[in-house]
């Protein structure tokens, strides 16, 4: 019918025209082109492939079309990329090499992020690229030593992002020695933390000894892969790496850096994803302690943060600096997962000192603002 042959005729134009822009990305990194990154008008074409790919991905990505499009067709005579794994092959590959030259970018690591949460979000682009070489390699070496983006403080919420997504295609199969090799950059980062502590006199040393931006990395990536286990299953994978060995930790980097929101904050916030029962993902067995050391080991912290709040009395930002931290310690209360709702049935003297914290920094507050 006209209508199919002028679908086939619109698939050909979109194949010749694809064929153009991925032909440009074998030019795009090489000699004088990978000396452009800082410059704008570079990064302008960037975004423009970047957006180019999401299009592509959201038509032409996907089992069924493989077998009715004219796209790929085209492709392979052009490029010898005739299935939409050889195209996510190279989207994977512009993804890396976006995330190693355009640190200084956080705009543009966003955007390859977006794409790389994107694919991997779908059902099957994800299942897709659970087949690719390259998204192996990605889980197998994902550190700043690979993805210099890392080492930029203005990516530390995009660097969130990077760890949920790969935390996501982590959790995709059931292979938990692959995450205890995933987890390992993080567990050395935890075990520096620890020798220094059992060191250390005083927190103040700790402070001292302890780069202030790889605290506040290490706890940006935990939240990244906490709030990719959506599952029981994946769940329990994180809290026994976290239990009992590096919740010890936590609580040494809280007293260390208590008065340096820019670490408390994503150190908070990682206690709060960590505790939200999102999908019943903290439903423990009933025989399990787990739930009540959980509790315990958050109240530590709440405890902590509470204590060092009501001694703050002259600060530069009033949101950011004191209110930010006691929000999210409301947030972490008002979770069912680790229990904080069944006070009733704790009774224990770490509940009646975190109420005790929590509660001494609002009535502060309320009696010192002026509403």
């Amino acid at each position: 019918s006209s209508s199919s042959s002028s679908a086939e005729s619109q698939e050909s134009i979109d194949g010749e025209l694809s064929g153009r822009i991925l032909g440009l990305l074998a030019l795009m990194d090489t000699g004088v082109h990978a000396q452009r990154y800082a410059e704008k008008s570079r990064q302008r074409l960037d975004m423009a492939i970047l957006g180019f790919f999401q299009n592509f991905r959201k038509v032409y990505i996907g089992e069924q079309v493989m077998q009715s499009s004219n796209v790929y067709s085209k492709l392979g005579e052009q490029l010898g990329l005739n299935d939409h794994q050889a195209v996510l092959t190279l989207m994977l590959q512009k993804v890396a090499t976006n995330l190693k030259v355009y640190g200084q970018s956080e705009q543009l690591v966003h955007l390859t992020l977006g794409l790389f949460q994107d694919l991997a979000t779908g059902y099957m682009s994800g299942k897709l690229l659970l087949k690719l070489e390259a998204v192996h390699f990605m889980l197998a070496n994902h550190t700043s030593s690979y993805y210099s983006f890392l080492d930029y403080t203005v990516n530390g919420p995009n660097r969130t992002s990077y760890y949920h997504t790969l935390a996501r295609l982590l959790f995709m199969e059931d292979a938990p020695s692959r995450f205890k090799t995933f987890m390992m950059p993080l567990q050395n980062a935890f075990a520096e933390v620890t020798n220094r502590s059992s060191s250390c006199t005083n927190p103040a040393q700790l402070r001292q000894t302890t780069p202030e931006q790889a605290v506040v990395g290490l706890f940006r990536d935990l939240r990244g892969i906490a709030a990719a286990t959506s599952t029981r299953r994946t769940y329990s994978l994180l809290f026994d790496w976290m239990y009992p060995q590096h919740f010890r930790a936590v609580l040494c980097c809280l007293e260390a850096f208590n008065d340096k929101p820019n670490v408390t904050t994503p150190l908070l916030k990682f206690v709060s994803e960590f505790v939200f029962n999102k999908s019943q993902r903290l439903t423990f067995d009933s025989s399990s302690p787990n739930g009540i050391l959980l509790f315990r080991e958050v109240s530590k912290v709440l405890v902590t943060y509470g204590q060092h709040v009501l001694t703050v009395t002259q600060v530069k930002d009033n949101y950011n600096d004191k209110y930010k931290g006691i929000w999210i310690c409301l947030q972490v209360c008002l979770q069912r997962g680790c229990g904080f709702l069944m006070l009733s049935v704790v009774g224990t003297q770490a509940l009646h000192a975190c109420r005790g914290s929590l509660a001494g920094p609002f009535d502060s507050e309320v009696a010192t603002s002026a509403f």
